[in-house]
């Protein structure tokens, strides 16, 4: 039907709530458009591996000493072996730093397949956790959680690699994708949670306002797409039993953990 004025069809629009952004608004396909912002910060940590990967190690002899060796071969290491010559005497701190810088380095392969799979991985997963923060109304935390991942996820990969490693030496760029399925695991699954009880309350009439960079930003489809492929790679990771699944499974656990905190706590902030 036309209006009386303008002769142009009327459309209905969503009720929004106040506070939402205009960058979350409903794109093609159903997914959340980046800003600069948020693409730089997708792309911040592959970056970072492959400049190390291509110009550092290559040039640089000791880049081996970033890589994290196990507690247990540490303690029969000697000092140089374990820590660069400025760093010696104190080698035991470097062994600590080693928990984070582990993830910048890895092992040199004639096709470069290593670090090539984990770039591909963290961003894939990144995005996905772009997506489904978005699906869940949560989208302006999307960089703490990006970053928090970063850090803390190759220090609980260190430790799962001291109790459950099976070799000497290991490099954790993969736990950093794992954890970040992790949390989109749950946030997805959230998400569509959230989604099935708005419609439910719209069918009974108590259905609540629409967020703009909620549930209509993102197709429930596409969370389920989401939340189904990361549930089957972690699940693969562990049928698969490769060496590294235990560093693997306990970066996944650790992003579980965040995306269950995530939803309560930004919601009080």
């Amino acid at each position: 039907m036309s209006n009386r004025h303008g002769g142009r069809p009327d459309t209905q629009q969503p009720t929004v709530r106040a506070g939402t952004h205009r960058r979350d608004v409903r794109v093609p396909g159903g997914l959340p458009r980046p800003t600069r912002g948020e693409l730089a910060t997708i792309w911040s940590v592959p970056t970072l591996l492959l400049v190390v990967h291509f110009l550092v190690q290559p040039g640089f002899d000791a880049w081996v000493r970033f890589r994290y060796v196990r507690y247990s071969v540490a303690q029969t290491t000697p000092s140089h072996q374990l820590a660069p010559d400025p760093f010696t005497p104190y080698a035991w701190a470097w062994h600590e730093f080693t928990r984070v810088a582990h993830a910048l380095v890895h092992a040199p392969g004639g096709y470069h397949s290593h670090v090539v799979g984990n770039v591909a991985l963290i961003v894939l997963t990144a995005w996905a956790l772009l997506v489904t923060l978005t699906a869940l109304g949560r989208r302006r935390w999307f960089v703490f959680c990006y970053w928090e991942l970063v850090v803390v996820a190759p220090v609980v990969g260190s430790f799962a690699f001291d109790l459950f490693g099976t070799t000497a030496t290991g490099y954790g760029a993969s736990t950093v994708g794992f954890a970040f399925l992790g949390v989109v695991v749950v946030v997805s699954l959230v998400a569509l949670v959230d989604d099935c009880r708005r419609r439910v309350g719209e069918r009974l009439g108590s259905g609540g306002p629409v967020r703009s960079d909620g549930g209509q930003a993102v197709r429930p489809s596409v969370v389920a797409g989401v939340f189904l492929l990361s549930v089957a790679v972690v699940a693969g990771d562990v049928l698969v039993a490769s060496p590294a699944m235990p560093v693997h499974q306990a970066g996944a656990g650790f992003g579980a953990l965040v995306g269950v905190v995530v939803g309560p706590l930004t919601r009080r902030l």
